[in-house]
């Protein structure tokens, strides 16, 4: 399956509004601020999740400073929100190794 076609609500229904300007940004990096409560790993976490259900070929490697941690924060918070979005049904969450596999073959890995 490489094709998937999810209905997507409307961005601000599901993000903090500040942060709506930044949904097409294509830059390699972005910098996002504010203080703890604003958002910004819910917005990023919807943000890359669209992006793996609709880019071909999409990859993102998890990454923090101790690995034993991603599974608590980054892969949780990803796995969270997909729930969250009634989306299970089209990812495969993997513990050994820990990876988030989406049907059209695009995926979360953690480094």
């Amino acid at each position: 399956m490489s094709d998937i076609n999810v209905k997507w609500c409307k961005w601000s229904d599901i993000i903090n509004t500040r942060f709506e300007p930044l949904v097409e940004n294509k830059d390699r990096y972005i910098i996002a601020y504010g203080g703890r409560g604003s958002s910004k790993s819910d917005w990023a976490a919807k943000k890359l999740i669209y992006r793996c259900l609709n880019e071909r070929y999409f990859r993102y490697v998890l990454v923090r400073n101790t690995y034993a941690t991603i599974k608590d924060s980054s892969y949780q918070t990803i796995k969270d929100i997909i729930h969250d979005l009634g989306l299970e049904s089209l990812f495969r969450f993997k513990i050994q190794p820990l990876e988030i596999e989406c049907l059209n073959q695009s995926n979360f890995l953690s480094e």
